[in-house]
């Protein structure tokens, strides 16, 4: 191993862990962008969608683009998200299966597939993507041209529905439809894609360049000189700014051809050359062949015929070389038009008119080819196809719209009547309840002043009772006392005494018979003063629960003793007796506790 050898191995060696380091880095973020992709709902994620395959999956090599499918369809298919799966069977169709592996029909079944799952799923924008997809490359690929304007004019009407303001990338759907019908000689209708396209954000700027160039082809092919000649002056000042070489020498190309249809050979010439010079620069076959196209019809017109047919033999050469090398642009079959067209007008400088004949056949069967398709586009069949098929849906959504009002009317009249109904129920319901409440309260408030009045006539009734009982009192209180005189006068005879006191004690006030009367006249004054108190005290005895209902109605002891037969001595006993049973302190007060019970 020599030097230079086994230091390119050190370093190789030493950099292999920050490679790896990288290269997982990037997986990492690869799989975070997969799973984002999965994950994202609502609009924004066809959008996400159509981001990713256009910029991302596009650009790779066959192999990545198949293992990046993959993937994303391992992820998809575990989340079940379809709206992704979708994406994936078009893309794996229209990169993978025609673009990439040339196998068009199986391609385009897959397409067609993933168009039908996304209806299936009411994608509508989703589905308009992929058949403006379709339709572009049934166009540029496939030379389906009733394909391709059935699909693009379908997803068309979706996106002018919605407003192309809210589709991804707008200006390059709109491109597209411009450059279908300009190459289907369809100029005017182009220029209003074209202009449409101008009106929408741009990814780019060689985008804006390239849409202004192509207007002023249209203008150009309109006759339209002056209109030509401006737009093709605006694309080449941005192209100048940009520094776009490719852009400069196409616009100078353009402006060269505006002199060559008004014979103007020597203003032509030095835009000619400046796009020829520009086309070898940026190497691209197609433009160099144009330009030398152009070089020579020049040279054939100003009387130099051999440098004319050297010019157009070495456009020749390198047209057959890049028709072999695959699939020719639609460009391309109008640049061989041109070429064919002026070699014949340059064989027949050279007197050779076999070979003119022959070249101007091929140029007539390209021009016819093109015509075809062209009427296709001008008879506007297919567009009026399309506008019978959008009235009727719109006469079919109209009448849905019909349909889904009268129900919706029907709805709201039957929601009225069962609110109208529920309403006038629970209206008799609550007239109902405050009736049932205004007689329960009238009820309660006739119980109420029943009870009150009930209430005030007991207390009306005991109080006079009351009144009776200290009238006795006071009565038998006197006749005691005159006794207690007279026998301090007069001594009484022994029996006579015994007489009087015997009747006296028969006066007693309250008999059995008078305590039942006056413990109903007394509950009622005081509900619930004896079942509270039997509650408290629980071990009180009858007499000493009538002392306690006495107490309660503010009588002296003199008063309670006459009431109950017995002497002050025995009330003043009882009272101490009653204080000890309910330990009452000597501080508190026996009359205030059962005022206050």
């Amino acid at each position: 191993m020599n030097l230079i050898d086994l230091f390119f191995y050190r370093c190789c060696k030493a950099l292999l862990p920050y490679i790896a380091l990288v290269s997982f880095a990037g997986f990492a973020q690869q799989q975070d962008t997969l799973k984002n992709l999965v994950q994202a709902t609502g609009p924004e994620k066809i959008t996400q969608l159509e981001h990713w395959c256009n910029k991302k999956l596009f650009l790779r090599k066959p192999l990545q683009k198949i293992k990046l499918l993959n993937e994303l369809e391992h992820i998809a298919l575990k989340e079940n998200d379809k709206i992704t799966l979708a994406s994936i069977i078009f893309y794996r169709g229209l990169y993978v299966m025609a673009m990439d592996g040339q196998q068009h029909k199986q391609g385009i079944a897959l397409m067609q597939k993933a168009i039908t799952m996304a209806e299936k799923n009411r994608q509508e924008i989703q589905a308009a993507y992929f058949k403006h997809s379709l339709g572009y490359y049934y166009f540029t690929s496939a030379k389906n041209s009733v394909e391709a304007l059935k699909n693009m004019l379908q997803a068309h009407y979706v996106f002018d529905r919605i407003g192309y303001n809210k589709v991804y990338n707008p200006s390059g759907m709109l491109d597209r439809m411009g450059y279908v019908y300009y190459h289907l000689s369809n100029f005017n209708e182009a220029n209003k894609y074209f202009k449409l396209s101008l009106e929408n954000p741009m990814e780019n700027s060689r985008r804006h360049i390239g849409i202004l160039n192509s207007i002023g082809l249209s203008y150009r092919e309109l006759a339209e000189t002056d209109s030509a000649s401006k737009y093709f002056q605006r694309s080449r000042h941005l192209a100048v700014i940009a520094r776009d070489t490719a852009w400069i020498g196409i616009n100078s190309g353009e402006i060269g051809r505006l002199y060559l249809m008004h014979k103007e050979y020597a203003r032509a010439k030095p835009f000619m050359e400046e796009f020829y010079r520009c086309a070898l620069t940026v190497n691209d076959t197609e433009l160099i062949v144009e330009a030398l196209t152009s070089l020579g019809d020049i040279s054939l017109q100003t009387g130099n015929a051999g440098l004319g047919l050297q010019q157009l033999k070495q456009a020749e050469t390198l047209l057959e070389q890049a028709f072999k090398s695959g699939d020719m642009p639609v460009q391309n079959y109008l640049r061989k038009q041109y070429l064919f067209r002026v070699f014949a007008k340059a064989w027949e400088a050279n007197g050779n008119t076999a070979l003119a004949l022959d070249y101007l056949k091929e140029a007539s069967k390209i021009r016819d080819s093109i015509e075809r398709r062209a009427i296709l586009s001008k008879n506007t069949f297919i567009q009026q196809m399309f506008e019978a098929e959008q009235a009727n849906n719109r006469l079919k959504l109209l009448k849905e719209e019909k349909q889904a009002a009268v129900m919706k009317q029907k709805f709201y009249i039957a929601i009225g009547i069962s609110l109208a109904i529920i309403i006038i129920l629970l209206y008799s319901r609550q007239m109902r309840e405050r009736k049932i409440r205004k007689q329960k309260e009238t009820l309660l408030n006739l119980e109420k002043e029943k009870a009150e009045n009930e209430l005030e006539s007991s207390r009306k009734q005991l109080g006079e009772y009351l009144n009776n009982l200290r009238q006795k009192a006071e009565l038998i209180e006197k006749i005691q006392s005159e006794m207690d005189l007279l026998r301090k006068q007069h001594p009484i005879p022994a029996e006579d005494e015994k007489v009087v006191l015997q009747k006296l004690s028969l006066a007693t006030i309250l008999t059995d018979d008078d305590w039942i009367r006056f413990r109903t006249l007394f509950e009622k004054a005081h509900v619930g003063f004896f079942l509270k108190l039997k509650t408290v005290y629980p071990g009180l005895t009858p007499a000493e629960t009538r002392l306690c209902s006495l107490v309660k109605l503010g009588l002296n002891s003199h008063q309670m003793a006459a009431m109950m037969g017995i002497s002050r001595e025995s009330i003043k006993k009882n009272r101490q007796r009653l204080r000890r049973k309910i330990n009452l302190s000597k501080e508190q007060k026996l009359d205030k506790l059962f005022i206050n019970f």
